[in-house]
């Protein structure tokens, strides 16, 4: 499993893309790809992860595969909410569906479910099997970590941090009291093109936040010019300065390369503070909250 804290994010990859960029991302370097069920490209991944082993670029023991279950949700109208039985299922279904014997991380994508429980549960029964090494949740306040605190830690938690949403302290706190990591995903949405051909994320924005955003851009425009890094660079570096590991999507072979760039520089105490200061609990990645949806 890799140690590396960059993992590649593969949301809103369609399979042809996804083949090419999950190829491409392990070959410049990356040792950690993230898909999820919901996203419907893990047989392409699949088969580029396959492709990259029987080429001798990578062993397969020294790559991490992430993934996550999608719950369900009869109140959020996202389908039906998977049962014990029915999470095992997805798992093996998944493997099958990527050619693995086994996923380094197996997650819950959300505690959109009333089966929550059941699932974590099941997802503990997977680890027992040897089909997932590390288990663990998505988008889970204190609340639902609470609820599952009796079964087993969640080695992680992915959760949307950046500057403009740092998540409560308080969540910051239990994860840090209780060793559970940060797998922070978002971490690029200050960008002003971040997902400019998706609707998908925040849908509107009022005259208040539209203001901070423009001031938001403006600070980290100053410390990239400062670093003499990319504006991408900033953010993601941002996040590696509290120990979280991210997750940024690329497609592009450049932008690959200049992600993992982010783990040879460091941010001043000064620019550190001023990118703390932009925090406005503002989540992006969703048309709602998914911590406090529960």
């Amino acid at each position: 499993m890799s140690t590396l804290p960059i993992a590649l994010g593969t949301y809103q990859m369609i399979p042809d893309i996804a083949y090419a960029s999950v190829k491409k991302a392990i070959e410049v370097g990356y040792r950690h790809i993230d898909t999820a069920e919901s996203y419907g490209n893990e047989k392409s991944i699949g088969l580029a992860i396959k492709d990259c082993i029987a080429s001798g670029i990578i062993k397969r023991e020294d790559l991490t595969v992430t993934t996550k279950l999608w719950p369900g949700s009869l109140s959020l109208n996202f389908g039906s909410e998977k049962t014990y039985d029915q999470t095992i299922e997805s798992c093996k279904n998944e493997l099958n569906e990527m050619g693995l014997d086994y996923f380094d991380l197996y997650l819950i994508h959300g505690p959109f479910s009333s089966t929550r429980i059941s699932q974590y549960s099941a997802l503990i029964h997977l680890k027992s099997l040897n089909l997932v090494k590390k288990i663990g949740v998505s988008n889970y306040g204190v609340k639902e970590l609470e609820e599952i605190k009796h079964l087993e830690k969640p080695h992680v938690n992915q959760i949307e941090v950046s500057p403009i949403c740092r998540q409560s302290e308080e969540l910051r706190e239990y994860m840090s009291v209780n060793g559970i990591k940060v797998w922070a995903y978002g971490s690029l949405s200050l960008l002003s093109n971040w997902r400019s051909d998706s609707k998908i994320g925040k849908e509107s924005f009022t005259e208040s936040e539209l203001s901070h955003l423009k001031k938001s851009r403006e600070v980290v425009a100053r410390v990239s010019s400062k670093m003499g890094k990319t504006e991408a660079q900033i953010l993601l570096r941002w996040a590696l300065e509290f120990d979280y590991c991210i997750v940024p999507k690329s497609t592009n072979e450049t932008r690959m390369k200049e992600n993992l760039e982010v783990t040879n520089c460091t941010i001043s105490e000064e620019d550190m503070q001023a990118l703390n200061e932009l925090d406005m609990k503002m989540p992006m990645c969703w048309s709602f909250d998914p911590i406090n949806i529960s």
